[in-house]
């Protein structure tokens, strides 16, 4: 058994530290689910009730964590506390997600530019995909 002032014990994180920790990744997860069931009720409420709508959702979310998890680890390295890196993320992932709340509001003008018969046809389907991925990459990016 090692002794408590052993570099050994120091190492090893005690039970409440683990549980805060845990308590913690709980909620962040819990976080990031909300987000993404937000950002798809925003959606459909904008660009209607079709599975390629709640597909194109869960896609780009998924992309986006993997992209920003790829990006994380370039990070790896930095000299800033993990901590202070995870605040930031967390930071920015608030501030990234609030357009989404006034999607509906920014977004009535396009529908009235671009007509109803365009809303059918290749424009509409590109300009529904270029919001979907402006509302849905970058936070996924920085949850990633």
């Amino acid at each position: 058994m090692p002794l408590p002032n052993s570099d050994h014990s120091r190492r090893q994180p005690n039970r409440k530290s683990l549980l805060i920790v845990l308590a913690l990744a709980l909620l962040s997860g819990a976080a990031a689910l909300s987000h993404e069931l937000l950002w798809t009720r925003r959606l459909i409420d904008l660009l209607g009730a079709t599975d390629w709508v709640v597909g194109r959702v869960l896609g780009l979310f998924f992309f986006g964590l993997s992209l920003g998890g790829y990006l994380a680890t370039l990070q790896s390295g930095s000299k800033l506390p993990a901590v202070i890196r995870l605040s930031f993320a967390e930071t920015l992932i608030g501030l990234l997600a609030l357009p989404a709340i006034f999607l509906p509001m920014w977004t009535d003008w396009i529908w009235l530019t671009i007509g109803t018969d365009a809303l059918v046809s290749w424009q509409g389907n590109a300009i529904k995909l270029l919001i979907t991925i402006l509302v849905v990459m970058p936070p996924a990016i920085a949850m990633g």
